[in-house]
């Protein structure tokens, strides 16, 4: 009886798997990394992007316009009163001349500054002297940016408020 030899083992197959390896984790981290973005709520693109480039021409037209009409405006955030989630949110607008302007169509498209990704579109009622309001679920302090839309007839306001949001503290 003679020994069977031992199968000699192959000296030249580490290179080839480190290499493999390090493909792998370079194309797992990628893949991470591409999971990661797309998930991001902070991360954001304009919406209608594109429509608002092509028709630049038109918002610096409505920009125009808003400011020649010389409407102005006081947005407030104060805490609900009874649901410590919501704040309440009130847009009053004034005149040129400062008289309080009734009846006008107002909405509000709020977001927070390190989430645009989930805006939060308001349509305010009015309550009377030029005050239009609304609940808005803010449950995150910090800076909000909100885009002010008003229109009473045929003129139209667009304008924009940064405000930082301070929520009450929880007794507990």
């Amino acid at each position: 009886m003679t020994p069977t030899p031992s199968p000699q083992r192959s000296e030249g197959w580490f290179w080839p798997w480190l290499l493999v390896g390090l493909l792998a984790i370079s194309s797992g981290g990628s893949l991470l990394m591409v999971v990661i973005a797309i998930n991001d709520p902070s991360f954001a693109v304009e919406d209608n992007y594109y429509k608002k480039a092509v028709e630049w021409d038109k918002q610096v037209d409505e920009n125009t316009q808003s400011t020649r009409l010389g409407w102005r405006f006081d947005l407030t955030l104060k805490p609900h009163p009874t649901r410590p989630t919501l704040q309440i949110l009130s847009v009053t607008l004034q005149a040129q001349d400062g008289s309080p302007l009734q009846d006008a169509d107002v909405t509000v498209r709020a977001f927070h500054n390190a989430q645009a990704s989930q805006p939060l579109r308001l349509t305010l009622k009015p309550t009377g002297k030029g005050r239009y309001t609304s609940p808005i679920l803010a449950h995150r302090p910090g800076l909000w940016i909100f885009r002010l839309h008003a229109q009473r007839g045929p003129q139209r306001f667009a304008a924009q408020s940064r405000k930082m949001l301070k929520l009450p503290v929880s007794k507990s």
